[in-house]
């Protein structure tokens, strides 16, 4: 049953349909020894999206894949995925010419000025992307705690395959709590340019919730903002241990643009009938499976189909601005 959740949450849509069976048991298998929660799964599964037509996955052990063009096989980037000590879900993408270097991580001098923490806050309030060992009560989700930490911007260190490339790379970090609850970080930058600048959005998701018929966030906030700063300083400066405390400070890096919106009640699609089970109150699966197995007297999704849904920011039910500008 497991290996079938796996198939139905991942094989679909984080695999291109070039991808042999090879390549989706590999990624099963890693995912599955992570023993993820259904909020992570459908989590991983919304972040890392569909790969290209042209792409090919092989896995490296220890949770890293490798990207590959399959008219050529040249290396295209890679993703790692690892779980922590505190149950969460950290997930490391590089697309360009680089490879990961987990035992480091860079920290981003992203500053958020008041409004985009107010809002982030209330993303993410009483969460496990806060506070890890504690569930996520629905009727407070929206209570801010006045000294709320948020969570640290940073991304994992890289290793350029070639140091004298004119080309785009881009990078990204994910961090999903068992909850469903979160951030993802990620940079974009032209690789030698004469002006460095580098485009860097986070985006924060509150908890995952379930009613038996559909499956959403009940919020999710983004900032975006554009720093005039290169790869190589940040990798210079601002470099710590992958895990425990770090001893430099931040090097300030000159920030501008930054955007805020927010939307409400996003839906998450196509949530597998057994994973919309796993996520439902106690009643509320009861009822599905009832209705399941009394097909005449349900109206809704046939069994083991995937439940119809909207997606990401584009589906929710509002989006506000709230960036003035």
């Amino acid at each position: 049953m497991l290996r079938k959740l796996l198939v139905l949450a991942l094989g679909g849509v984080c695999l291109p349909a070039n991808v042999g069976f090879a390549a989706e048991s590999a990624i099963g298998q890693a995912v599955q020894a992570l023993h993820l929660s259904a909020q992570q799964l459908l989590s991983l599964r919304d972040f890392l999206g569909p790969f290209s037509r042209g792409s090919q996955i092989e896995s490296a052990g220890g949770g890293l894949f490798i990207i590959r063009d399959t008219g050529s096989m040249a290396y295209a980037g890679e993703f790692s995925l690892r779980v922590d000590d505190h149950g969460a879900l950290q997930i490391d993408r590089v697309s360009g010419p680089a490879v990961l270097d987990l035992s480091y991580r860079v920290r981003l001098p992203v500053k958020l000025d008041s409004k985009s923490r107010t809002q982030v806050s209330a993303v993410l309030a009483n969460s496990q992307a806060t506070q890890p060992a504690i569930p996520a009560p629905a009727e407070t989700i929206e209570h801010i705690v006045p000294a709320l930490a948020l969570p640290e911007l940073s991304i994992s260190a890289i290793k350029q395959t070639n140091g004298n490339a004119i080309a785009d790379l881009s990078q990204a970090r994910a961090v999903f709590f068992r909850d469903g609850s979160g951030s993802a970080v990620s940079i974009r930058v032209q690789l030698g340019s004469t002006a460095p600048t580098l485009r860097f959005s986070a985006r924060y998701f509150s908890p995952v919730r379930a009613d038996g018929t559909q499956v959403w966030r009940d919020s999710v906030a983004e900032v975006d903002s554009t720093l005039s700063t290169g790869l190589a300083d940040l990798e210079s400066h601002d470099v710590c241990p992958a895990a425990g405390a770090c001893a430099v400070k931040v090097n300030p890096a000159a920030q501008t643009g930054q955007h805020l919106i927010r939307w409400s009640k996003q839906l998450i699609a196509g949530v597998p009938a057994t994973l919309m089970a796993e996520l439902s109150p106690p009643a509320a699966a009861a009822a599905q499976a009832s209705a399941q197995a009394n097909p005449a007297d349900s109206i809704g999704d046939p069994g083991g189909q995937p439940m119809p849904a909207q997606t990401g920011p584009s589906g929710g039910s509002s989006a506000e601005n709230l960036s003035g500008h």
